[in-house]
């Protein structure tokens, strides 16, 4: 069973909500398995939820990240997780809250010991290993947003033998990343309460200073990345619209969406 009738860890809800500080996150619905639980969360907010609904699962059959890729975790070892914003921006910013959820993750680890880097448009790594996925989807009404959905999975107490062996980015989890076992819960809560803030910001017209943040862990400035065709680009900036500026074969561009991969030089090696 999935969808809204599938079994509801209530426990957990009651446990992990009790940590939550801010708006975001309530109603939260926890359950057991879901197929995706961003289609979830897209069927309550057709439904009218309200904003800062979140769905978890602890499993799920069918979990997506950008460009249809499949996201794969054994059970209880992530949080993969659904949040709904009704946000006062328009879908000319749907790069921002890829970034904000990206930077927020980036600042709660850091509160457990942790260093993560953040990849344009909407991954966070560890040492180059992916340790977490952004994925936005929503529906637009004139020039706003309806309802966003935000979904995310996050590898937390992940060993290296249990991701698979053919993965395009290789990957790692949070518990590796701050060399012990992390609380799950208390993680969620730190993600909410960073990503209140930086919501909040871009809300308040300050969505210049939270590009500026999460452009202080974003390593790949200046390198050479490439794209889906192929082509070789150096990445040079990031707008205040979450799009990223490179210069390609023909000059300057401005990809509001995509895929770039790019690789740390090693040391002594040119960029």
């Amino acid at each position: 069973m999935s969808g809204l009738d599938a079994k509801r860890l209530t426990d957990r809800e009651k446990d992990w909500s009790s940590r939550f500080t801010g708006k975001l996150g309530f109603p939260l619905y926890v359950y057991a398995e879901q197929d995706s639980v961003l289609d979830t969360l897209t069927a309550m907010a057709a439904g009218g939820a309200p904003a800062g609904t979140l769905v978890l699962a602890e499993r799920q059959r069918r979990g997506r990240g950008r460009l249809g890729r499949r996201w794969e975790s054994p059970a209880g070892a992530s949080l993969l997780l659904a949040l709904l914003l009704r946000p006062g921006w328009g879908p000319q910013e749907a790069g921002l809250p890829l970034l904000a959820a990206s930077l927020a993750l980036v600042r709660a680890a850091a509160g457990f010991g942790a260093t993560l880097q953040v990849k344009w448009p909407n991954d966070v790594l560890h040492e180059g290993r992916k340790v977490a996925g952004v994925l936005a989807e929503g529906r637009v009404e004139g020039d706003r947003w309806r309802h966003l959905c935000l979904g995310m999975g996050v590898n937390v107490h992940q060993e290296p033998g249990d991701f698979p062996a053919k993965l395009l980015v290789p990957a790692a989890s949070l518990d590796e990343a701050a060399g012990f076992q992390l609380s799950r819960g208390d993680l969620l809560a730190a993600w909410l309460e960073e990503l209140e803030a930086l919501l909040d910001a871009i809300e308040a017209g300050r969505a210049t200073a939270v590009v500026a943040a999460w452009k202080e862990a974003w390593p790949h400035a200046g390198l050479t990345g490439v794209d889906e065709a192929g082509r070789r680009l150096r990445l040079d900036d990031v707008t205040a619209q979450g799009a990223l500026v490179v210069e390609g074969p023909g000059g300057r561009e401005i990809l509001a969406a995509g895929d770039v991969s790019v690789a740390l030089p090693a040391p002594g090696e040119p960029a």
